[in-house]
């Protein structure tokens, strides 16, 4: 049995190359020669497809890798610390609360308060706001920033305090029970309506078991505007050490004069404090 697979390749060619060309002298020569480039071309086409197509595989998977890298942005050295998870911003601490319902004002309205009642008190007593120290309560009727210092150049020491209160609108019908205990007193409608006092006062001081009680002469200063605000500066012996029949020392720059300049002092009109409760 005759197994030999016919191929109707060369056939077909010779038919082709009778009706075109005439007859070929040695066409089957010719036809297998031609037959076998044919294939040989086919099979170069082949390779250079697939070497083609190969090599645009490779370039796909660089340039997806590649594109992922550029798409990353180019570290510049710098690093920024993000949120930790699990952590929040620490709670601020909550405003203390005293017992007869009095709130602390914020603690960013007492520090602007401090740093011009410092400013203030070293124009006009120098060196004295080393040390100090202040406070700042809303109360039911009144809100209240209370500056503290107390200054040791003087035997006995003497502490310096200065209060800015805010309460409801007043008239001055009344203002002349602040003098009502002075040693002496001088009180004053200002040009602006405001209502100045300034003075000595006698202080009463208790001093626990002590048979008498120290009695010093110290000075005061108080600056009062219709609005309801108002400044008050008071200079007294600085407790505990006060002595029986204590004498307010003579050579202390905290006089009745100073203080009188330190409350009328235009920046203190400009602290600002809450409304009360």
């Amino acid at each position: 049995m005759n197994t030999e697979t016919h191929d109707p390749f060369p056939t077909a060619l010779r038919a082709d190359l009778h009706a075109a060309a005439g007859p070929v002298g040695d066409s089957t020569a010719f036809i297998a020669q031609a037959t076998g480039r044919g294939r040989s071309r086919l099979r170069r086409q082949r390779r250079n497809r697939w070497g083609v197509a190969s090599l645009a595989a490779v370039l796909l998977t660089a340039g997806a890798v590649g594109g992922a890298h550029l798409l990353e942005p180019t570290p510049l050295g710098l690093s920024v610390a993000g949120p930790v998870l699990g952590q929040s911003e620490p709670a601020p601490t909550p405003l203390k609360t005293l017992q007869g319902g009095s709130v602390e004002i914020e603690p960013s309205v007492t520090a602007a308060a401090s740093d011009t009642l410092g400013a203030v008190v070293e124009a006009h007593l120098p060196g004295w706001s080393a040390g100090s120290n202040v406070q700042g309560w809303r109360s039911p009727g009144f809100t209240q920033v209370i500056w503290e210092t107390t200054s040791t150049v003087t035997s006995p020491a003497v502490t310096l305090g200065i209060e800015v209160r805010r309460t409801a609108p007043k008239d001055f019908s009344d203002m002349d029970v602040q003098c009502s205990d002075s040693a002496s007193c001088f009180q004053q409608t200002l040009a602006d309506g405001s209502f100045l006092t300034v003075g000595t006062r006698q202080t009463l001081v208790q001093l626990g078991s002590m048979p008498e009680p120290a009695r010093p002469v110290e000075p005061f200063a108080s600056l009062d505007f219709p609005d309801g605000r108002s400044i008050a500066a008071t200079a007294s012996i600085a407790a505990p050490d006060i002595p029986v029949d204590s004498v307010y020392p003579a050579d202390s720059p905290a006089t009745a004069d100073a203080l009188r300049a330190i409350v009328t002092d235009p920046r203190l009109q400009e602290v600002t404090i809450p409304a009360p409760l």
